[in-house]
Order: structure tokens, then C-alpha cells, then sequence
């Protein structure tokens, strides 16, 4: 197994958690730089993921066209991202107190959107009180897929997963309390 983040200090954190046993081969590489992502073998890989990491790339293109050569045919690609729909910079999450048709008073939460169709970049914080912001690259479903259909890829798996509700309410507006509205998408491409 290959792994490859562009920072250091993740790749080093990601080496003190793994297990000793496990046969991981750890490098810091550009994935958008084809002559790098190319050196590590052309048709060699059966599979590729990238985990909560395209919306931090200001381009996709170069990397999937660079996984197109490296994925064996047929090969897969999983990635997982925030919902460009849903979980956004873009996205004012609320809560509000209604009464339901009983005519009990209860709080329901859910996201606004009020900016979709055009890609943007906005700084934001990827964990909430990470010491510096960071740039997110939105790009709407339309814009997403396509770069996968241009670099020749078939979406053939999507997953909208929704974050389960606690057992009890806590202060502020949490993804937990939104069980209908999923903050993250997952997808398998096909080469």
C-alpha cells in the first residue's frame, strides 16, 4: 500500500499511528504533479482513495488524469469530501423551535443554502478552532463529475452519508442534529 500527502508533518503523523506490522510505504508528493504521481507506476495500482481531500485542491484535473494512467483498467477510485450541496463555507446552518401537528414545541435544525451553482474558494476552518484557516475550492456536482467524465472515469457508487442523532440534544447546531441532510459525499469511479 501506497500513501502520499504533500505535508510532512501529516505523513509523520500518520507513520507514529500506524502499526508496525502494517506494510504501508509513506511518501510526501504532490498529487496534482503528474511526473511525481507518475514515478510511483504507470497501470501498477488496483485502487486509489482520497479521503476529505479534493475540496483543498485548487485543481482536480491533473489528478485524475494522472490516476487514469496509474489505475489499472477497471481500476477504482473512492473518494470522500464535504457535500458540495450541503456542507459548504457557502452553508448557514440554523436551528429553530416549531410545534408539531401533537402541538408540542420542539427544535429542528438544517443547513441554508444560498450559493451553489458557481465554483469559488473561500478560507474556512476544516476543524472548528484549527489555529489558521484554509482554502476550500467548491465545486458544484456538475463541475465535480465532469472533470472525472473528461479524464475518461465511470461513477458507478455514490454514498450520502448522514451522521447518526445523539440521544440528547447539546447546545449549538451539530451535523448529529440534521439526521435527513448528509455533510458528506461518497464516490467510486471506474477507469
Amino acid at each position: 500500500m501506497l500513501a502520499i500527502d504533500q505535508s510532512p508533518e501529516f505523513i509523520e503523523r500518520a507513520r507514529l499511528r500506524t502499526p508496525a506490522e502494517s506494510c504501508i510505504d509513506y511518501h510526501v508528493a504532490d498529487a496534482t504533479n503528474t511526473a511525481a504521481m507518475l514515478a510511483f507506476g504507470n497501470r501498477r495500482f488496483d485502487k486509489a482513495v482520497c479521503t476529505m481531500g479534493l475540496m483543498d485542491m485548487p485543481q482536480i484535473r491533473p489528478l485524475l488524469q494522472t490516476l487514469k494512467q496509474m489505475l489499472k483498467p477497471g481500476g477504482a477510485f473512492v473518494f470522500s469530501m464535504t457535500h458540495p450541496c450541503f456542507h459548504t463555507p457557502a452553508v448557514e446552518r440554523f436551528s429553530e423551535t416549531y410545534e408539531e401537528d401533537s402541538g408540542r414545541l420542539t427544535v429542528r435544525s438544517g443547513v441554508k443554502v444560498v450559493s451553489y451553482v458557481t465554483p469559488f474558494a473561500r478560507r474556512t476552518e476544516g476543524i472548528v478552532g484549527q489555529p489558521k484557516t484554509q482554502l476550500h475550492f467548491h465545486r458544484p456536482l456538475q463541475v465535480l463529475f465532469q472533470s472525472y467524465f473528461d479524464a475518461g472515469f465511470v461513477i458507478d457508487g455514490l454514498e450520502e452519508p448522514a451522521l447518526p442523532q445523539h440521544e440528547a440534544r447539546k447546545p449549538g447546531v451539530r451535523w448529529s442534529d440534521m439526521t435527513e441532510i448528509p455533510p458528506i459525499l461518497v464516490v467510486r469511479a471506474r477507469a
